[in-house]
């Protein structure tokens, strides 16, 4: 056995530690190029025109039909 204290690592030589700075890093540099870059972009000015929705969800409600009842 080996009875000698072993010299601490530093911070800077954990590999692991420089992974997780990295992929921190590249994170938040995509999240700020889109951003940027969506603001390139304008909505449409008749995006709430009727007709028109998000992601599938109608942005108005269509009339109550007389075929339909209250609960």
């Amino acid at each position: 056995m080996d009875n000698h204290p072993h010299p601490e690592t530093r911070w800077y030589r954990v590999p692991l530690l420089w992974l997780g700075i990295a992929i921190l890093l590249a994170s938040l540099a995509g999240s700020v190029h889109l951003i940027v870059v969506s603001q390139a972009y304008r909505a449409p000015d008749n995006a709430t025109d009727e007709g028109q929705s998000f992601r599938g969800v109608p942005l108005t409600r269509e009339p109550r039909s007389d075929t339909e009842r209250a609960p």
